[in-house]
């Protein structure tokens, strides 16, 4: 029963929609590649949504769709598994930079009767600055430069029940592309969230998250394939570690919920495969840990805990299938 579901869903994915979500997202954020003497069309899509493909449209537009389920499975797994979807678009207004904005949205299998399956995610616009600067010096090629403002706006049903006015986020992803079809870089992030109380609703509800940060590093390489075969091959990895803090608590005493003076850390990892055939369309799977899991029906929003135990832990860890199409 739990085989035939699985699979069920990952024909059902690959026959009709979706590279990781955020993938999708960045390419969203993109903005036309500077003229250089030559940008790599090789480069895999995850890792280049901003480079241009042949295309001098001021304008993208991006539809993706990805299937997650967890790499445990309860008893039932519909409680596991949930299939996100983004809409988006960006628009170059000057050489370099760009506005964008994406509607998420995901798609439980398993709800409360009376309840709708689809839900909001918060919708995000923004602004982004890209560079191409081209190096030639040994095996290094280009660096591609890409730095993000993002504004979040509370449509989420968390979101709203927490009173959450806005977030904000400042990021940056520095992509080196080498000779030979590989890629190495380094991605910054940091967030700012904006409650209207300190407070989770609820028992046993906690604080809310103020302040989040992130550092991770990818590699990617990309395989050309027979000319029979159309598009390119692209393995990939990466790891990543990130501190949040929460708002501080009225309470004299610690305690994970209640007192949130310091920084808590957790750590996760990725690897993936993705196949582009054509520009427009790419078709990825891949393993990701350390996000926020679905499991047993609840969202695991990632404990923060030792190394040892946020890298290993099973429980934490998703198998990710997904399809996105680019015009």
């Amino acid at each position: 029963m739990m085989m035939r579901f699985l699979l069920s869903g990952i024909l059902g994915l690959l026959t009709f929609a979706p590279a990781s979500l955020l993938a999708a997202e960045a390419e969203v954020e993109s903005s036309r590649a500077s003229p250089v003497k030559q940008v790599s069309k090789a480069g895999a899509k995850r890792q280049f949504a901003n480079v241009t493909q042949s295309s001098d449209k001021a304008y993208s537009l991006v539809l993706s769709s990805q299937l997650r389920t967890a790499a445990v499975l309860d008893e039932d797994p519909s409680n596991d598994v949930r299939w996100e979807w983004l809409a988006g678009g960006r628009l170059e207004f000057v050489p370099d930079w760009s506005v964008f904005a994406s509607f998420p949205m995901v798609q439980l299998f398993s709800v409360e009767e009376g309840e709708s399956a689809f839900r909001l995610r918060d919708f995000r616009f923004g602004a982004t600055f890209f560079k191409v600067l081209p190096l030639e010096v040994g095996p290094l090629s280009n660096l591609y430069a890409k730095q993000d403002l993002r504004v979040f706006v509370p449509t989420s049903r968390e979101s709203l029940a927490q009173d959450m006015r806005f977030a904000l986020e400042l990021s940056s992803k520095e992509t080196l592309e080498l000779e030979g079809g590989f890629t190495l870089g380094l991605n910054v992030l940091g967030r700012y969230y904006n409650f209207a109380y300190a407070e989770r609703n609820g028992l046993l509800g906690g604080m809310n998250p103020k302040f989040l940060g992130l550092f991770g590093g990818f590699a990617e390489y990309t395989l050309e394939l027979p000319a029979q075969i159309p598009g390119h091959l692209s393995v990939g990895g990466g790891l990543s570690t990130r501190w949040l803090r929460k708002y501080d608590s009225s309470s004299d005493f610690e305690s994970a919920l209640s007192s949130t003076g310091f920084w808590q850390q957790n750590y996760g990892w990725s690897a993936y495969v993705d196949y582009t055939p054509w520009d427009y369309l790419s078709v990825s799977v891949g393993y990701e840990h350390g996000e926020n899991v679905l499991k047993n029906g609840i969202a695991m929003y990632g404990n923060f805990d030792t190394f040892m135990r946020s890298i290993v832990d099973r429980n934490r860890t998703e198998f990710v299938a997904s399809i996105t199409g680019r015009y």
